[in-house]
């Protein structure tokens, strides 16, 4: 009989853990778990989260992800920078929710674009260790235009496997005209992003660059980046799987009668 309950116990064991992906082998991406991941930027004083990274894209389509760069600043320590800066870099800086100084909780990663030099084709990229058990990807995060300039760029958001790194799904664009906030919401993945093994990548790169000469580009911002989705039901024991159970239990029973 023990070993009857051995013999079932290790059926249900190994029936619950193959009803579940294994993890892929990434280590430093982002692990999703409950029904959101969200990032709001407020802790980026001291460095960028995990998974989160920062770029100058040399060319929007071939290269998807350049040269990596980080926030203004070194160490653990990156600095508030205004708005109005005019150097061409990836900064710490203040949501327009409050004042546009180093009091102001409220955080975002901005960047402002080069024309010639500096960051001129500027990458955000979130990496995630897998989509495994989880489905129905959606998008929401604020865009903001801390200063508006007279040259427009077009952002392409996107998503990549691991696998194919270089090919890359768009799910949206957006092309600010003026200054202010910008809310991208539910932003849909489709079906071929969720329930994988594999890391994913989502990018919001610029990739639609207008106007020519010395005129400048904008300084925005990325805040409150929520990732959502719905985790997958593990499913219930059917009646064959059962029934199955109990036949490999009275098997293992057999040899042990033929030993007594």
């Amino acid at each position: 009989m023990i070993r009857f309950l051995k013999c079932v116990g290790a059926a249900i064991l190994l029936s619950f853990f193959s009803s579940f992906t294994m993890v892929g082998s990434a280590t430093a991406g982002i692990t999703l778990s409950g029904s959101e991941y969200f990032q709001n930027f407020n802790g980026i004083g001291s460095g960028l989260p995990t998974g989160v990274s920062l770029s100058q894209v040399a060319n929007s389509t071939a290269a998807p992800w350049g040269i990596s760069r980080n926030l203004r600043g070194s160490g653990t320590t990156f600095s508030h920078v205004g708005w109005t800066d005019a150097t061409s870099d990836f900064r710490n800086s203040a949501s327009p929710t409050g004042s546009d100084s180093s009091a102001n909780a409220d955080r975002l990663i901005a960047v402002r674009q080069g024309t010639t030099t500096g960051i001129t084709t500027p990458s955000f990229a979130f990496s995630f260790n897998n989509t495994a058990g989880l489905s129905d990807f959606k998008l929401d995060f604020d865009f903001w235009v801390l200063q508006k300039n007279n040259r427009n760029t077009t952002w392409t958001i996107r998503w990549a496997t691991h696998s194919s790194i270089t090919t890359f799904t768009t799910i949206s664009t957006v092309t600010p005209t003026s200054s202010g906030k910008i809310e991208l919401r539910n932003l849909a993945f489709g079906a071929a992003f969720g329930n994988s093994n594999e890391a994913k990548y989502i990018q919001i790169v610029a990739t639609g660059l207008s106007g020519s000469g010395t005129d400048t580009r904008d300084v925005v911002g990325l805040d409150n980046f929520r990732l959502k989705f719905t985790p997958q039901a593990v499913p219930e024991p059917t009646s064959g799987f059962l029934v199955g159970l109990l036949a490999i239990g009275f098997a293992s029973l057999r040899p042990s009668r033929l030993h007594s």
